[in-house]
């Protein structure tokens, strides 16, 4: 397998390592090629943002563990499909417990360049996706999610730099339903395939804003509207994936930076991939 094809299949595997973030990649798994990933996602904050002041949770601790199941499938050259459900279980302590199945999602990505086979053009998609409510109570420090239905759409670009490199961004938009705010969100990552072949590691940024003028605490709000509340998110990751055969195992570290109604979440992600190839000659 060429060092091209090596590169492709890690960004691949390595898109759902980063569950806390969207599910795109500008570089397309091979036709009748995918994978399947589960992954562990353990957060914990013991502060919050009441607007976008940070300040002590008053029960003390919020901490949310949640197990995802992530598939992602080159159906041609150019259209690749990706869904991923969950289960998350979170702890507010005197506030009570919840848990319940995640948000569902199911998407579908357009590669409209590719740099294989456009020298020095960057690889460029567009990915659809809808979005499934889990089963959850909403209006709760302790909800899972908002509650709401909708869809998301992004850009992607991407570039794959001396083989080794690359450099990757999404844009995108998140619309739900339910008097959720309209989220925009801005993803960058940087890739690089170490001198051990089978070890990739990553560093990124994420960025959330929404629309939206409700604070947590300010005029108009009551407990039933937090899912209205304007959720803003700045927060930094970095990861490795390490691959053998068709399997591989990733790891990554996220770190809130700033935020707006939303937790100050420090977080953990574990994630085991399979790679499966249904081409038949």
């Amino acid at each position: 397998m060429n060092r091209f094809r090596q590169w492709t299949i890690a960004c691949v595997m390595g898109m759902t390592t980063t569950p806390l973030l969207a599910q795109s990649s500008p570089w397309l798994p091979v036709p009748k090629t995918g994978s399947v990933t589960i992954s562990q996602v353990s957060q914990t904050a013991d502060r919050f943002y009441r607007g976008s002041s940070a300040i002590g949770i008053p029960f003390g601790e919020l901490e949310q563990n949640t197990t995802w199941v992530s598939v992602a499938y080159g159906a041609t050259d150019a259209l690749a499909v990706d869904a991923r459900i969950g289960r998350s279980a979170v702890d507010a302590g005197p506030v009570g417990e919840d848990k319940g199945p995640t948000d569902m999602t199911v998407g579908v990505t357009w590669r409209l360049l590719d740099e294989a086979t456009d020298p020095g053009m960057p690889s460029f998609a567009v990915r659809l996706g809808l979005v499934r409510a889990g089963d959850y109570d909403v209006g709760r420090p302790n909800a899972i999610g908002d509650g709401g239905d909708g869809y998301e759409a992004s850009l992607l670009v991407g570039k794959i730099i001396a083989e080794q490199f690359a450099l990757s961004a999404d844009l995108g938009i998140r619309s739900l339903n339910n008097d959720v705010p309209q989220q925009t969100l801005f993803t960058a990552t940087a890739h690089w395939v170490t001198p051990i072949p089978a070890l990739s590691v990553r560093a990124q940024y994420h960025q959330q804003r929404s629309d939206g003028d409700l604070d947590i605490g300010g005029s108009g709000f009551s407990p039933p509207r937090f899912p209205e509340v304007t959720e803003d998110i700045d927060r930094v990751s970095v990861g490795a994936t390490f691959s053998q055969g068709p399997f591989s195992i990733g790891v990554d570290r996220f770190n809130t930076t700033g935020a707006r109604n939303t937790g100050d979440f420090d977080a953990w992600a574990v994630s085991v991939g399979y790679h499966f190839d249904l081409y038949r000659p």
